[in-house]
């Protein structure tokens, strides 16, 4: 798209065909670079698709659970942080899990 101001304070805007066609023929496509050298397409883009539920867990640590930013100045305490924090997370989900049984 062309933006413009023209005298007196209009404006004026144009459409690139252009562009408009060069990003419709992408339409749909998606790329993906991975190191799995031998694990199957199918596999890794299975991986891939079940990234959201790790993202989701990160939300649930930041948000729901108010983790917040910890600093450690040594490995054994980061080591520690993050155990703690997983174990946390694990039994959120456990008893998610466990409530969803119920209903």
């Amino acid at each position: 798209m062309n933006f413009g101001l023209g005298k007196e304070g209009s404006t004026k805007w144009t459409i690139r065909q252009d562009k408009v066609e060069r990003a419709r023929k992408k339409d749909g496509w998606h790329g993906m670079v991975t190191n799995l050298n031998d694990v199957p397409g199918e596999e890794t883009l299975g991986h891939y698709r079940g990234l959201w539920q790790a993202e989701a867990a990160f939300r649930t640590c930041k948000f729901e659970l108010q983790f917040r930013p910890v600093f450690h100045w040594t490995q054994s305490r980061i080591h520690a942080h993050v155990a703690i924090d997983f174990m946390t997370l694990m039994c959120a989900r456990d008893l998610q899990h466990r409530l969803r049984l119920r209903g």
